[in-house]
């Protein structure tokens, strides 16, 4: 079943063909259980300087939830994400397969700490998959002005 029925954008989010292919990918494969709301939800996702909120509203039920994610907690981890990712991109280019495969796997890594971090941040409201949790990061880099980490 599907979890997510719909995924819109607000506040003057454009979507680019990136952030297409991450809601498309939350909308097929989600794992996320509100409290009191039953699936399918319906998902509008925000983005301000200092967090990304997502508002979910379920099939049955008027009432919505909102989930907060703070940017400041994430802050480090976006850092290390945008070096990790452009020497990532450098190492392609370059072709060097002993560095793009050491560069990967710290990209990984952080990614995966960066999803444990959502998920305490937003275990106190609801149940979220490690998969999903990663694609909301995923998610949040594409959100970040090109070139931009929070200070």
């Amino acid at each position: 079943m599907d979890l997510i029925r719909t995924i819109t954008l607000k506040d003057n989010i454009h979507l680019t063909p990136e952030l297409k292919a991450i809601v498309d990918d939350l909308c097929q494969d989600a794992d996320i259980v509100l409290p009191d709301i039953t699936a399918p939800y319906d998902m509008a996702i925000a983005y301000t300087e200092g967090e990304v909120t997502l508002n979910l509203r379920g099939d049955k039920t008027p009432d919505a939830i909102e989930l907060a994610i703070g940017l400041r907690s994430l802050r480090g981890v976006l850092r290390d994400y945008t070096q990790i990712t452009d020497n990532f991109q450098a190492a392609v280019a370059s072709g060097d397969l002993q560095r793009f495969e050491a560069i990967d796997l710290g990209k990984r890594a952080l990614h995966d700490e960066a999803a444990d971090m959502i998920i305490d941040m937003l275990s106190p409201r609801c149940r979220i998959g490690h998969g999903t949790a990663r694609k909301l990061f995923t998610l949040i880099c594409t959100l970040q002005p090109s070139g931009k980490t929070l200070s």
